[in-house]
């Protein structure tokens, strides 16, 4: 769940009280629940805006871990190599940003699309976005 103004994350949660004479499952939990140790890792990246990545006009610089891991393929023989990457916020919103490599050294940008999303967003530089492959 997030602030639909904000997009601050949050969580609701239930709490209910256990029976004295229910069983204690421990920290593994009901039996037949899969344990985090059969579960598999979801592949996500956070990184904490710069002030020239929060600034509007600008690019966003992609850490290379990310764009290699959590972003869809780049084809390295284009030239430039270049893709249209489609994201979907915390509200299910979707958002389209051009994800290119380029530059001296090469790096990675979401470039098309960001300026919108930052102002949208009302980002400023501290602030801290979520890549999550999905």
């Amino acid at each position: 769940m997030a602030d639909p103004e904000t997009d601050e994350v949050f969580a609701k949660i239930h709490l209910i009280p256990v029976a004295t004479n229910e069983p204690d499952f421990g920290d593994g939990g009901p039996v037949g629940c899969i344990g985090p140790e059969n579960q598999e890792k979801p592949a996500s990246f956070a990184k904490t805006l710069t002030q020239s990545d929060a600034n509007n006009g600008g690019g966003f610089s992609v850490p290379r871990y990310c764009a290699e891991t959590i972003f869809p393929r780049l084809d390295y023989s284009a030239d430039p190599p270049v893709q249209t990457i489609l994201a979907k916020d915390v509200h299910g919103e979707t958002w389209k940003f051009r994800h290119i490599y380029r530059g001296t050294p090469r790096r990675h940008l979401l470039t098309t699309g960001w300026s919108s999303f930052v102002n949208h967003k009302k980002l400023v530089a501290g602030d801290s976005i979520v890549f999550h492959a999905g």
